[in-house]
């Protein structure tokens, strides 16, 4: 097989590849049809996939830019600027092995800290939280299994985490009528300060 046919046959799986991915995108808005749009896309095209086995996912149904606003000579805060972004909606996908506190003698409060909610593919876990679903004994065992939980028979004993700002994650942008239209950003940056991208949602 000659140089040029190799190129065009790679050309052409590529591009059935990611028609494939478009055809099997879910259409209908939801915060539970956003996510299962994220890790589809996620698991199949992103380098950020192979690299760790545990990931946070978070839905945020309205955001806006931060401006940076001066207290004093020498002294700024974020403050929440003018820009709303009412036609987007956003999942945000990020590799979180920390710990999470749990007690099984403790109240059943507890268990609101916790997320409600999660998915394993290819032996990795993808979880997140959601107010109108409570935490079952399932998903504690889950979290379990991936080493989660933090259990101090009631010493209450912060659970120990670390902080790597310069770990990227994955911002997906959506358009709130239509989740077959998004976009992807990888970064290490908090979506409220930087510019997300344009997307068509007419």
């Amino acid at each position: 097989m000659n140089k040029i046919n190799y190129l065009y046959i790679v050309t052409i799986l590529l591009l059935q590849n990611c028609n494939s991915l478009k055809n099997n995108t879910i259409k209908e808005v939801g915060m539970d049809e956003a996510i299962e749009n994220v890790i589809l896309d996620f698991s199949s095209l992103n380098r950020v996939y192979k690299k760790d086995s545990i990931f946070k996912v978070t839905y945020t149904d309205t955001f806006y830019n931060m401006d940076i606003e001066k207290v004093k000579e020498g002294h700024y805060k974020s403050a929440k600027g003018e820009k709303t972004y009412l036609d987007y909606c956003l999942v945000s996908i990020t590799a979180n092995d920390h710990k999470m506190f749990f007690n099984s003698r403790s109240d059943n409060d507890i268990k609101y800290n916790l997320p409600s909610k999660y998915l394993e593919k290819d032996g990795k876990l993808f979880y997140w939280w959601d107010k109108n679903d409570s935490v079952t004994n399932e998903t504690i065992k889950v979290l379990e299994k991936y080493g989660l939980l933090q259990n101090d028979d009631g010493w209450s004993k912060l659970p120990e985490m670390s902080t790597n700002d310069s770990k990227k994650g994955v911002d997906y942008f959506f358009c709130r009528n239509d989740l077959s239209e998004y976009k992807r950003v990888i970064t290490s940056k908090s979506i409220e300060y930087y510019t997300p991208p344009k997307l068509d949602c007419n």
